[in-house]
């Protein structure tokens, strides 16, 4: 394994955990607005 400068090791690390946080993000994201979708679709077939 050759030696990695530290600072492109940080960059990749970084790169790779805001991926991970978008990946994230988005399906809470996804989930949170067909959970909201669902309620406000019941909500209109209330009245």
């Amino acid at each position: 394994m050759p030696e990695i400068n530290p600072f492109v090791s940080n960059i990749i690390m970084f790169k790779s955990c805001v991926f991970i946080v978008e990946y994230v993000c988005s399906i809470t994201g996804a989930v949170i607005f067909t959970f909201y979708q669902g309620k406000y679709f019941c909500d209109l077939l209330h009245f």
